[in-house]
């Protein structure tokens, strides 16, 4: 599968009716090819590193400079559903999947750090960090956020609801908190 990356480029248009107004379009810049599925999200690490997840099970890390994959970390058994960076770990994101696992990748040796395997009951759908706190939340389809401790990993608390979406909905609007 291919992915695109467009960059904006804003010009002048001029009409007899018209006043000048600036336009954003969009360009296509670059492709990107190496996963064999879907991409289902992107995650920009830095401003040459491009993270992106995959319906393939896998994450690639791109160089935006040299249009390529510089890695690809493997360990999931099921789709990518969502990648993060962490901001108070270095060089660290953490990425959930359809397998209930989550785990933790250096992104300066490009290997796995860490595993919460069967972190949830099912697939684990989203993930955010509570900053200043050293704590992650994740959601899953089986009803519950629950909170580990970034630096231990272990559980810290369970929330659960008797709605299926409604774990999915608390933990976007804890993102915006």
């Amino acid at each position: 599968f291919i992915f695109y990356i467009y960059y904006k480029k804003t010009f002048m248009m001029e009409e007899y009716s018209i006043q000048k107004e600036h336009l954003a379009t969009f360009f296509l810049d670059t492709i990107l090819k190496g996963h064999t599925s879907q991409v289902t999200l992107l995650l920009l690490f830095d401003d040459n590193t491009l993270v992106s997840g995959s319906n393939d099970n896998i994450i690639k890390i791109w160089d935006l400079n040299k249009d390529e994959c510089i890695a690809t970390l493997k360990g999931h058994i099921g789709p990518i559903n969502d990648i993060i960076k962490l901001d108070s770990k270095e060089n660290i994101i953490v990425s959930c999947s359809h397998d209930s696992s989550i785990r933790f990748w250096d992104l300066k040796s490009f290997s796995l750090s860490y595993s919460i395997q069967h972190a949830h009951g099912a697939q684990i759908y989203a993930i955010c960090e509570i900053k200043n706190k050293n704590i992650l939340l994740s959601c899953s389809v089986d009803t519950t956020i629950k909170a580990f401790n970034i630096n231990t990993h272990q559980p810290l608390f369970i929330l659960k609801s008797p709605y299926v979406n409604s774990a999915l909905i608390c933990i976007s609007q804890i993102i915006f908190i």
